[in-house]
């Protein structure tokens, strides 16, 4: 006979069988002895172990909730692992901001992201392997919301120009240009043509490093 223990718990043990003089068999007794969450029964001779179901406030046997079931979010007997937790939460494609610069903050990215800086996707585990990320760590740039992405535009600085403002003066006084020119009369105009210069159109910002989960 051979009595298999539950893993990481010896529950009960084999004892020996002996034969007495008699012929007849004499067996030690067995105790069974259910542990945290772990529920014994014993019909006929027949002895079952079964796992109680996990709770808040009990230890049990817990059904994992799919990638699918954990988008849901409304089953609460199910548990949720990391991988489908993370699934969720960051899709692949997604930019995050990471304050790289910031005491403490470890240096290395996990496999599953990427900086965004223009380069190749050499990765064959991520669905974009072969593709380009944006650049925009190298092109300082920000994020606009859109319909689609990859589009780009606009400009770090910008200026204005002032078209022509003409003005008529008329000379009603008279001038005195000398003997020949006295008691001249003129009308003349002024043109004005201007420029601001480049202007910086940044708002106030704090610099982060964008990256891009790969797979």
């Amino acid at each position: 006979m051979t009595l298999d223990n539950i893993p990481g718990k010896k529950v009960f043990a084999q004892r020996d069988v002996r034969e007495t003089p008699a012929g007849t068999a004499e067996a030690n007794a067995f105790t069974f002895a259910a542990g945290e969450g772990i529920d014994v029964d014993e019909t006929d001779g027949t002895i079952t172990y079964s796992g109680e179901n996990a709770t808040a406030t009990n230890k049990g046997v817990v059904e994992l909730a799919t990638i699918a079931e954990t988008y849901t979010g409304t089953d609460e007997a199910k548990a949720v692992t990391p991988n489908s937790l993370f699934e969720t939460l960051v899709p692949i494609g997604a930019i995050i901001a990471w304050v790289k610069s910031m005491t403490g903050v470890p240096q290395t990215l996990p496999d599953c992201f990427k900086a965004c800086d223009g380069s190749e996707i050499v990765d064959e585990d991520s669905p974009m392997y072969g593709e380009n990320v944006p650049d925009l760590n190298g092109d300082n740039r920000f994020l606009r919301g859109n319909s689609t992405s990859g589009g780009t535009g606009g400009s770090s600085t910008h200026d204005h120009t002032i078209p022509n403002i003409v003005g008529n003066i008329a000379n009603t006084a008279g001038i005195d240009y000398g003997t020949d020119f006295t008691g001249v009369k003129s009308t003349h105009e002024h043109r004005n043509i201007a420029n601001t210069g480049s202007i910086s159109t940044l708002p106030l910002y704090y610099d982060v490093v964008w990256i891009i989960r790969i797979k």
